[in-house]
């Protein structure tokens, strides 16, 4: 791996940038065409391929925000971090009388989730904004569900974002986060380095523990908080992401070597090639993946 210095503040722009090059990352190795999924996918009994897996994460999503449940009264869910749109249009589509609003600070993926959404005959169910979701501009109790799938992550301080997720969701509203967290395990020179250089990569300015992040629901007055441990789920597409990250850790190796002066962070082929540190990371303990929900009194 390539040493870096890493610098910890993240622009904005940044991060936008990142993400919409990043796209093609996902259709090439990710099958994203097919799901217009960027997010992990989720094994349990029954599934077998990588489809099916992202389509099953989309599934839980529903499940934990409890979408199953029989109701006749309009529901708004949020999508905070929308990606490309892919839950959204999938669950659009299974539930055509919920609406889904999309959230992303993303440009090009606002174009391409309405490119989607039209695609799949969910425009009329489904919308996706330009938007900050620390900073939202919904009135408050706008919705009646908010999920997170694999973007919080992204939030510079996560208690504000469990603020302002309290604030525009309804009384009895549902909020479900699907999420990476660092571990309370004490972390040696090497590990922390390899963790910094992930987190790096990826634009994630920082993660927290389960601990931290319930501590925040409860001091906003979220109620009925469960906490549900994924990381076995998770463990095929994180080999998945070892293998494709392996000739991308060469070539930006090499070109680092040759470039002294190429910008590794911001550039996709380095956030790829850190998914060969997920494995050691998770042997130290020092990454868990869970899903966690609560309920605004």
């Amino acid at each position: 791996m390539v040493l870096v210095k890493m610098d910890n503040v993240i622009d904005e722009q940044e991060i936008a940038t990142f993400h919409a090059d990043e796209w093609s990352k996902f259709v090439k190795w990710w099958n994203a065409d097919k799901t217009l999924g960027i997010h992990t996918g989720y094994y349990e009994k029954g599934i077998h391929t990588h489809v099916q897996a992202i389509f099953n994460m989309n599934d839980l999503v529903g499940k934990l925000l409890c979408l199953q449940s029989p109701t006749r009264k309009a529901i708004r869910i949020l999508d905070a971090g929308c990606g490309v749109g892919g839950t959204s249009i999938y669950l659009a589509k299974k539930y055509p009388n919920i609406s889904f609003i999309g959230l992303t600070i993303v440009p090009e993926q606002v174009k391409l989730a309405k490119k989607f959404a039209k695609e799949n005959r969910v425009s009329s169910n489904t919308e996706f904004v330009l938007g900050d979701f620390m900073e939202t501009g919904f009135s408050n109790a706008s919705f009646d569900g908010i999920f997170a799938l694999q973007s919080m992550e992204y939030a510079k301080d996560k208690n504000d974002f469990m603020h302002e997720m309290y604030r525009i969701l309804k009384p009895g509203g549902r909020l479900a986060i699907i999420s990476g967290f660092s571990t309370a395990t004490q972390r040696n020179f090497f590990v922390q380095a390899l963790y910094s250089h992930l987190l790096r990569a990826r634009m994630v300015p920082n993660l927290v523990t389960v601990r931290t992040l319930n501590s925040y629901l409860k001091k906003e007055g979220f109620i009925k908080i469960k906490n549900m441990d994924l990381t076995r789920n998770v463990i095929r597409p994180t080999i998945r992401a070892f293998l494709i990250g392996i000739p991308h850790l060469f070539y930006v190796t090499a070109k680092k070597m040759i470039k002294p002066k190429y910008k590794l962070v911001g550039d996709a082929n380095y956030s790829v090639a850190v998914s060969v540190l997920e494995p050691i990371l998770g042997i130290y303990n020092a990454l868990t993946f869970e899903a966690i929900t609560a309920v605004k009194k």
